[in-house]
């Protein structure tokens, strides 16, 4: 805080830049380890929809449907449409870890805690503003993941 108990302006810091640069990272990553896992379950969502579970030679379950995508399109199966959803976790964690970061901080610089630490409340309050400023860009990513993921697994006919 400033001398007359203002709180004085932040600039940008290498916190932030580190943030940001784990913020990106963590979700390129996310985005790669769960794609395949949410495009199998669109799959098995998509054959049980079309298909009794009495089919003969429809997979049955996570596996057979794992492996059929896989004789079908290889590898590439598993990461259709996943641009968007990528992108999208990218720029929602990045908001999210400095937004998150950001207000930490300027909460520990007007309460002054002498542990250093924010209350639980703090620390809540921080996560719910950084759940509401996420929640527009998030939104936008998840419907454009889930019009590919569909027209990817139920082509016109």
């Amino acid at each position: 805080m400033g001398k007359e108990g203002k709180i004085e302006a932040r600039t940008w810091n290498m916190h932030d830049t580190n943030r940001m640069i784990a913020s990106l990272t963590s979700g390129f990553v996310q985005s790669m380890v769960g794609h395949p896992i949410d495009c199998i379950k669109v799959a098995m969502q998509r054959t049980a929809r079309e298909h009794s579970s009495t089919s003969a030679g429809q997979p049955k379950g996570f596996v057979g449907t794992t492996l059929r995508m896989y004789r079908e399109s290889g590898l590439k199966a598993f990461y259709r449409g996943a641009l968007s959803p990528s992108l999208g976790k990218m720029v929602s964690y990045c908001v999210f870890f400095v937004t998150n970061g950001y207000l930490k901080d300027m909460l520990l610089a007007y309460r002054q805690p002498e542990d250093g630490i924010l209350s639980i409340g703090d620390t809540c309050l921080v996560g719910t503003v950084c759940g509401i400023l996420l929640t527009p860009v998030m939104t936008p990513a998840e419907v454009v993941k889930v019009q590919l993921q569909y027209d990817v697994f139920n082509p016109p006919k």
